[in-house]
């Protein structure tokens, strides 16, 4: 009798009128803008790039002016202040704060995490509520990189869009319910002009499920794409935007400054567009004097590492030779952190 009763019902549930609602009696309602016209609440937002480009930077820089109440890099006036979930499973958690802090960013409304989760299930769903509830005014999760959180040790990674949606369904209705905005970082396809979401690595679904995706490339327009592309400008461009702003293409740089920690970190310095795009290629550094002189201005702003200055003067045309001669001519300074850490120039 049971199982007859348990078939009537889905039997009816089968065939009965599916609910069907006119879009005149559907409210309308405005984005809840972290960004105005780029990172909406409740939104999850992919942002992809090759190692390198900056897009760990990006997001730090994103989270220091959400700490801060700074205005954002296109000129928006910022929109509130609130606190940021930063989960980084591929750097310690002291380099993590050391980014946090040389971007500006209010440590205090910052919430770092290096462990492993899995928000595809209901514990790893409810842990992070709980880590939620404690803190003030939660705005932005950070997920580096975002494929480390949708998907146990046991689980094979798919390209299903079914099972992807399934798997991103339980954090997406958290940032639908939560009003919080999420960045998943991805990498890009090695080679790829990375302005397209096709050009994502892995998964390709994670692209067709994500609505909103940026992506951080070399500007190619920049003198020094081709020859020295570790120098070049970058530029932060929309690769798909379904539910946000589209054309934009902000230019930056990736710059480095000192921490509390006495370690050098590399921070994001946004460039204005007109007046970067006027501006000559870097002067080549060739003879000894013109060496001299660019490691006394390089060294101007306080101690770098030497095999960073070293690689990028040879960028410049400077020799291997040539450069250590400058650093004896200046007379610089070194110290190693350890026995076998990296060596830092100073100027006496």
């Amino acid at each position: 009798m049971s199982k007859t009763i348990a078939d009537a019902v889905a039997f009816a549930r089968l065939h009965r009128p599916a609910p069907l609602t006119r879009a005149d009696q559907i409210q309308s309602r405005p984005k809840d803008w972290l960004w105005p016209g780029m990172i909406a609440g409740g939104r999850l937002i992919i942002l992809l790039g090759e190692p390198g480009v900056g897009k760990s930077q990006i997001c730090m820089d994103i989270a220091a002016r959400l700490t801060t109440g700074r205005a954002w890099p296109d000129g928006s006036p910022p929109t509130s202040i609130g606190s940021v979930l930063f989960f980084e499973a591929e750097d310690d958690r002291e380099d993590t704060k050391d980014r946090a802090e040389v971007a500006g960013a209010d440590c205090r409304r910052m919430i770092i995490e290096d462990e492993a989760r899995n928000f595809s299930t209901a514990l790893g769903i409810a842990t992070l509520k709980r880590e939620l509830d404690r803190m003030e005014n939660p705005r932005l999760i950070v997920l580096s990189p975002y494929r480390s959180y949708f998907g146990g040790e046991n689980e094979k990674e798919t390209n299903n869009e079914v099972e992807i949606r399934r798997r991103l369904a339980p954090f997406q209705a958290l940032l639908k319910d939560r009003g919080i905005a999420a960045i998943g970082i991805g990498h890009k396809k090695p080679g790829k002009g990375g302005r397209s979401a096709e050009d994502m690595s892995g998964p390709q679904a994670y692209g067709r499920v994500v609505r909103s995706m940026m992506t951080a490339v070399v500007d190619q327009s920049d003198p020094l794409a081709k020859n020295a592309p570790k120098r070049a400008r970058r530029a932060l461009v929309s690769a798909k935007a379904n539910n946000c702003s589209d054309g934009y293409n902000l230019l930056y740089r990736i710059a480095g400054k000192m921490a509390s920690s006495g370690e050098s970190a590399p921070r994001i310095e946004w460039l204005d567009k007109k007046a970067e795009l006027a501006l000559p290629a870097p002067a080549a550094v060739r003879t000894l004097a013109e060496c001299v002189e660019w490691l006394r201005t390089r060294l101007s702003s306080g101690p770098a590492r030497e095999e960073a200055m070293r690689n990028e003067a040879m960028e410049l045309g400077c020799s291997r030779s040539t450069f250590y001669r400058a650093g004896r001519e200046l007379g610089v300074l070194s110290d190693r952190d350890g026995f076998q850490g990296p060596v830092t120039w100073r100027l006496p």
